[in-house]
């Protein structure tokens, strides 16, 4: 297994999880096993299938490695920013009169026992569609612009 990233069979983790509500993480070793090739990948980071293993049961999880070697705290952010989101999100849902929610995919920071480091997210069952990015709004929904001028 590379610094950089996985290359299949079973490896431990560090998994740390952020709690928007209270500012802490909280850690747990797991052991996970991550595909040698990406099925996906963006501008700035490559996406794995990953199984966590609890019990006798494979969990299914995308696992993303940066392209570019980075800082711990940037990898960290990633899964902070995005449970930060997800506390927005719920304040949102409590409080706007609409049937259809907000809600983010939980998001982990990990290091990997060879010192890697990755996000971890569990997979989305079904078909996923996707409103935004950090550019424009992609769909016609308007849900996601009333999050967009709420969370500013």
């Amino acid at each position: 297994m590379s610094r950089r990233g996985p290359s299949g069979g079973m490896v431990k983790a560090n998994k740390q999880g952020y709690n928007a509500l209270t500012g802490t993480w909280s850690s747990s070793t797991v052991l996970v096993s991550i595909e040698s090739a990406p099925f996906d990948e963006g501008a700035m980071r490559s996406a794995y299938r990953m199984w966590e293993m609890e019990g006798s049961s494979r969990l299914p999880f995308v696992c993303k490695f940066y392209k570019t070697r980075q800082p711990k705290e940037v990898c960290m952010e990633d899964a902070k920013l995005n449970m930060i989101a997800q506390s927005y999100a719920d304040d949102f849902n409590r409080k706007a009169n609409v049937s259809q929610k907000i809600a983010f995919v939980p998001s982990y920071f990990m290091e990997l026992e060879n010192g890697a480091l990755c996000c971890s997210e569990p997979v989305l069952a079904g078909n996923y569609e996707k409103h935004n990015n950090n550019d424009v709004n992609l769909s016609l929904c308007l849900l996601p612009v009333l999050f967009t001028v709420f969370s500013q």
